[in-house]
């Protein structure tokens, strides 16, 4: 199975911020009770506002005080200030009442500067209240607890998925789980007795193979862009229907090189032989196959080689193919051709003759340019030159 600590880890660095999940264990910031709320940085507030001073209170209720005062003295903010200065009020009175009731112990004298000695004291029960909070705290314990609740997450969400390969991206685990093994992990063949196939797992390739030879009798085909997961059984069926897919015209990629890392023996069948482990056919295709070189690993390259060694006359050569209009400049691109030898020599050849002439007519062209950026650059003293040696000529006549 997949490492928990890593699957916890990578939920949390890919969900943190998606809405629902479990928010990130991290020391008590604040403690609330009541109207009161305390944290280190902006000590007591009551609601989600700071006690303002009593500058500000008398500026509020000048005759001439701003609009922008006003408009700041909402309800909830006059009633954080009453409690923030322990002026007793009608709790169900409206936003003018209360607006009156602050006015009142500003100019009665009843708000005290910092704030009364009763409300001073529910501050310090506060600091000490998260100080204790903030000692008692285990992040150990507050990580096992996350990690249970993120667990739970992750089931939620994986139980909206739909897709086999959305699901194995998701989470390996539950995706296994729901096809191939029980709630114990032991091998559940019924779950899923046919083939799943898969497009392009990229990155998570590799887990996935791991996962399967953890689980008897499970077998898999694994590639960046198509993977088979069958069991024994079914595995050769698997492979068949996967393959088809890949020459399919809905797949938008060079069929041939995937055909040929994906199953190098159906490629060949496919191309060059009268069967699955056939005989040559030599009638069944006369032109040669060009692979991305680019495209086939160093295994599927070699798993190539050794499946044509058992063909007589058919040939595997890496190469470079001319690349006359390349974007980027170069005159040949590194691909494997596969066909008959009597086509392959010749094509070798004549494409290393072109990629020749193509690199001396690049060198030449190359040549060209740096000349005219000389030129370019020598043009303004040339003309310089001549303007001046006109008007000498012309002073001497």
């Amino acid at each position: 199975m997949e490492d928990e600590d890593w699957v916890y880890n990578r939920a949390c660095e890919l969900n943190s911020t998606v809405a629902g999940f479990p928010a990130l264990p991290s020391p008590p910031t604040q403690v609330r009770a009541g109207a009161f709320s305390y944290n280190n940085r902006d000590g007591l507030r009551a609601g989600d506002f700071s006690r303002a001073s009593l500058d500000d209170l008398r500026l509020l209720f000048r005759a001439n005080a701003s609009s922008a005062r006003r408009r700041m003295a909402t309800k909830p903010w006059i009633t954080a200030q009453l409690h923030l200065y322990d002026i007793p009020f009608n709790k169900s009175g409206g936003v003018a009442e209360l607006r009156d009731t602050l006015e009142a112990a500003v100019k009665g004298r009843k708000c005290v500067e910092g704030g009364p000695p009763s409300v001073a004291a529910v501050q310090q029960q506060f600091r000490a209240q998260l100080a204790r909070k903030r000692e008692e705290y285990s992040y150990t314990q507050e990580r096992e607890k996350h990690k249970v609740d993120v667990n739970a997450w992750r089931k939620q969400e994986f139980l909206k998925l739909t897709d086999p390969r959305a699901e194995a991206l998701f989470d390996l685990n539950l995706f296994f789980s729901k096809y191939f093994v029980d709630d114990q992990g032991l091998p559940a063949p019924l779950k899923t007795p046919d083939p799943v196939i898969l497009r392009d797992l990229c990155d998570w390739s590799e887990p996935l193979r791991c996962r399967v030879d953890g689980v008897p009798g499970l077998r898999a085909r694994v590639t960046r862009f198509l993977t088979v997961i069958a069991w024994a059984s079914e595995f050769e069926r698997g492979i068949d229907d996967a393959f088809a897919m890949i020459g399919q015209p809905r797949v938008k990629a060079d069929h041939a090189t995937r055909e040929a890392t994906f199953d190098p023996e159906r490629f060949l069948a496919k191309y060059f032989l009268d069967g699955l482990r056939g005989k040559p056919a030599p009638g069944k295709r006369t032109q040669l196959l060009v692979l991305e070189y680019w495209f086939t690993s160093q295994d599927s390259h070699e798993k190539l080689l050794q499946a044509v060694k058992s063909v007589p006359d058919l040939l595997v050569q890496p190469t470079n193919k001319p690349t006359p209009n390349s974007d980027w400049g170069c005159c040949s691109k590194a691909c494997l051709i596969v066909g008959w030898q009597k086509f392959v020599i010749p094509q070798t050849k004549s494409w290393a003759t072109e990629t020749k002439l193509l690199e001396v007519a690049k060198a030449k062209s190359e040549e060209r340019a740096k000349e005219k950026a000389i030129l370019a650059k020598l043009k303004p003293h040339i003309d310089y030159a001549r303007t001046h040696r006109s008007d000498h000529t012309a002073s001497v006549a």
